[in-house]
């Protein structure tokens, strides 16, 4: 009973019908010129026909070996497609570490992960340490990041998600007090350390002009500035799209409803390196999608 075939002696044969040489399959494959030559010879063997003849000086198929051919590159590249699938779905199965901003994490983008489970249910998201400056050349652990900034990551492909629509808010019981953006001016205006132009911006672009707009408490994350305005310490300029949940239970109030845009916002960046990950190109297009919804 003839032997059935070998992978890899169907891949030389395809290679060098492709080529029409064994030195440039040899290549290719990694072999050298000999053991292309006796894998191709030792499918013949099994196969029981010729496949392959020189005429004049050139490597050509025989009338077997073409329709031999055709079965072979259909079974091969059936098989690839197979690999492709399962590679993908492990890819996708693989958990999705990521790195956001703590306010964006908390106000934003929590509530809407249980979209993204049901969406995507074989994709594990782990939420890993957050750092201000990331080093996407060599991101280690780190998969995806959500940054807060002005869009400029070196060794990540970066996308604007949101954040750059700001508004100030207030203690509910001042809701009201505020008739023009300079009446903001007679309160403390609790400023963000790593936006500390964010009030002297939002200010002039409203039209407005107070004395120094920088000199209020400063705090480090905007969670902490929520909680102060809730607390009646001051007033808080913030990216609208992290105040939807306080503004809903009534601990905050907007100010005065004149938003503006502002230079820093919320970006989603992935190493280079980790682009072509299932996994990471389901959540990217999932949260894409999700501000693109919300808008700001």
């Amino acid at each position: 009973m003839p032997r059935p075939p070998t992978m890899s002696e169907l891949r030389a044969f395809e290679s060098v019908a492709r080529h029409a040489s064994f030195t440039r399959a040899a290549a290719e494959l990694h072999l050298t010129q000999s053991a292309v030559s006796r894998q191709v010879a030792a499918l013949e063997d099994a196969v029981g026909v010729r496949l392959m003849m020189r005429r004049g000086g050139r490597l050509e198929l025989s009338e077997d070996g073409r329709e031999y051919l055709d079965g072979v590159r259909e079974a091969l590249a059936r098989l690839d497609d197979a690999v492709s699938r399962l590679q993908e779905r492990q890819s996708a199965a693989s958990p999705v570490n990521v790195a956001s901003a703590p306010t964006f994490a908390t106000q934003w983008l929590l509530p809407r992960l249980d979209r993204f489970r049901k969406a995507h249910p074989d994709v594990v998201l782990n939420f890993v340490p957050y750092a201000p400056q990331f080093d996407f050349s060599s991101p280690g652990e780190l998969d995806v990041a959500i940054q807060f900034g002005e869009g400029r990551f070196p060794h990540a492909d970066a996308h604007y998600l949101l954040g750059r629509d700001v508004v100030p808010i207030c203690h509910p019981e001042l809701a009201g007090s505020f008739g023009t953006a300079v009446d903001l001016a007679g309160h403390a205006l609790l400023q963000h350390v790593e936006v500390p132009r964010a009030w002297r911006d939002w200010f002039a672009a409203v039209g407005a002009s107070v004395p120094a707009p920088e000199a209020g408490p400063r705090f480090c994350q905007y969670a902490m500035i929520l909680r102060a305005v809730a607390g009646g310490l001051g007033l808080g300029l913030l990216p609208r799209c992290l105040i939807e949940e306080p503004l809903a239970r009534g601990e905050i109030a907007i100010a005065v409803d004149l938003p503006a845009r502002a230079r820093h916002g919320h970006w989603l960046c992935v190493p280079r390196e980790k682009e072509r990950r299932a996994g990471v190109e389901r959540f990217r297009g999932w949260i894409a999608r999700e501000a693109r919804a919300v808008g700001g």
